[in-house]
């Protein structure tokens, strides 16, 4: 990879970071602004007509803030990748992409992800734990008008919060992915390949926190132009980033000092995601994860199983996932090989 390729994908990993950073706390904000106003909706609950009411007007209230989150997240990215890829204007054959945050916000109540609209995807996340509820409710003979309290916390408590939290950073993530293809698209002619990073950060086979296996197993993959590539983010909560590999600075017609060398950050989490300690690494996910201990990497998100076959040299991270889905490969396939 030329240097122009290094400074290229440092300098979006680095945009990536600081967007990663302003959506956890857009969505902390975003459940803010839903718990408002659950306390009055679930007022109006008498039966399960009323519930399904009830959700699908918090699920439209909602929409608003994750669609304005989805239009600043894509606004912040083509921005960034914008200076990135015309070497902050310097490169007069840059073409850039124009795309209104009214567009992108529009767009984030429109697209389908997954085969379901924003709102959709809000009445699951928001309703799930409620609808279960009233389930139970039945078997136990309740009425739904003695399940107010109950309903209530379901609505606006740690699971809907988990939930509404998750979607909205997916959405983000998807917001930032897609700004940053159209960009790619315009500019083809100066992108030789791509590469896929995914984040380093360690994990919990148990809880299932940390990067995954999939994100794991097609870390620093490279794909060609013409390559089927899968699509970011590959899961919810995905937060890997696709990067050029570009033409040189004397292809561009550029004059400009070699600089720097590229640099990937890493950080290691508590369970309950506090940070306890980062730094910065050379290398893919593959090698980081290979200097850590036997029992760290147990419990990493690969698994025990998994870990063991790749400290045996049966198999190595590129290995876990098919290359243009994104699949995992179950273990049963991983051992036939």
């Amino acid at each position: 990879m030329n240097i122009e390729s290094e400074i290229t994908q440092l300098r979006l990993l680095d945009s990536q970071l600081r967007i990663n950073g302003w959506s956890e706390q857009a969505a902390a904000e975003i459940f803010r602004r839903y718990r408002a106003v659950v306390g009055k909706l679930t007022d109006e609950i008498g039966d399960e007509t009323d519930l399904e009411r009830v959700i699908s007007g918090l699920s439209a209230q909602t929409a608003v803030p994750v669609s304005e989150a989805f239009a600043a997240a894509g606004s912040a990215s083509l921005a960034d990748a914008s200076a990135v890829l015309s070497w902050d204007g310097n490169y007069k054959g840059f073409r850039p992409v124009a795309l209104s945050k009214q567009q992108l916000q529009g767009l984030a109540m429109t697209e389908r992800i997954n085969g379901q609209a924003l709102t959709a995807h809000l009445s699951d996340a928001i309703g799930k734990e409620a609808r279960r509820l009233i389930t139970d409710a039945r078997i136990e003979g309740k009425g739904i008008r003695s399940m107010t309290a109950e309903i209530y916390d379901a609505l606006g408590g740690a699971v809907s919060r988990r939930n509404i939290e998750t979607l909205s950073r997916t959405y983000t993530a998807t917001a930032s992915s897609y700004a940053r293809e159209l960009l790619y698209r315009q500019n083809d002619d100066i992108i030789k390949r791509f590469r896929l990073n995914a984040t380093l950060e360690n994990g919990n086979f148990r809880t299932g926190g940390g990067t995954c296996p999939r994100c794991a197993g097609l870390d620093q993959r490279v794909y060609s132009k013409t390559d089927t590539r899968p699509p970011l983010p590959l899961h919810p909560n995905c937060r890997c980033v696709w990067t050029p590999e570009t033409v040189t600075w004397k292809e561009l017609g550029l004059d400009v000092e070699e600089m720097g060398r590229s640099y990937r950050p890493w950080a290691e989490r508590a369970e309950n995601g506090r940070k306890l300690a980062g730094g910065t690494f050379e290398g893919d996910f593959g090698d980081w994860w290979g200097q850590q201990g036997k029992a760290w990497q147990d419990k990493s998100t690969v698994g025990p199983t998994r870990a063991a076959l790749i400290r045996e040299g049966k198999i190595g991270f590129s290995d876990l996932v098919e290359p243009s889905t994104g699949r995992l490969y179950t273990i049963k396939e991983l051992l036939k090989g």
